[in-house]
């Protein structure tokens, strides 16, 4: 995954991972469980948690996982800004993925 610019703006970050949270909605993963992965206070819990979810849900493309992944990083400093999500989209777009 590529980076264009820093996210110092965690409204957007925010966002940016309730528009992941939509797309676990979206694959069937029910929003009892999606509201269950908030719970998480330790990072690491957290992190399992979604890659499990990731992983099992999702029938997808490997660099669309790492995107997603990349969105619902519990850290919003770490969270990719809508140019890294296009910038990515369009990188895998290319790809043929």
């Amino acid at each position: 995954m590529i980076r264009i610019a820093n996210q110092d703006n965690t409204d957007i970050a925010d966002e940016i991972r309730i528009i992941g949270y939509f797309l676990l909605e979206l694959n069937e993963v029910p929003k009892n469980d999606i509201k269950r992965l908030n719970e998480f206070e330790q990072k690491n819990m957290y992190d399992g948690a979604i890659d499990g979810v990731i992983s099992a849900k999702f029938n997808l493309p490997e660099p669309i996982k790492k995107l997603l992944r990349w969105m619902l990083d519990r850290d919003p400093r770490k969270r990719p800004s809508r140019s890294d999500i296009l910038a990515n989209l369009a990188i895998i777009r290319k790809q043929g993925v």
